[in-house]
């Protein structure tokens, strides 16, 4: 994540819309997450990984923001972008995109837990990627 965004096309599937045809609201959460899994996965890494570890990365924060609605088989570009990071989070904005029409923007807070849920520093291996210092 040295370069600190990522775009991922996805094809909105039938059983991801409403009765109006449109993408549910329900759905922007699961594409954001793959969005920031993509992401870590063109570094090398993985959240299987990261988890085994003992590295939990939890959804604190999200906020979605809808201008336009996406419909069936449309074909969206998401663009995610690190845009803090620190030893204990890491915050992501994103853009859905239909060609040149901006149909919804978000932003995550993402925070690093132990298996028990108590907030913790991030694995190294993934301070380095995101480029915080550590020692």
């Amino acid at each position: 994540m040295t370069n600190n965004s990522h775009r991922l096309e996805i094809r909105v599937r039938y059983a991801e819309v409403d009765r109006l045809g449109q993408v549910h609201s329900s759905r922007y959460p699961v594409y954001l997450e793959m969005g920031r899994t993509e992401m870590l996965r063109t570094t090398g890494m993985n959240y299987r990984d990261l988890e085994a570890a003992g590295c939990f990365l939890v959804v604190a924060k999200l906020g979605i923001t809808f201008h336009e609605p996406a419909r069936y088989d449309d074909l969206l570009v998401l663009e995610t972008t690190v845009t803090r990071a620190t030893s204990a989070r890491i915050d992501h904005k994103y853009k859905v995109w239909r060609g040149e029409t901006l149909l919804a923007e978000a932003e995550t807070t993402l925070a690093s837990v132990s298996r028990e849920g108590q907030v913790q520093r991030m694995a190294e291996s993934l301070l380095k990627v995101l480029g915080v210092a550590f020692s």
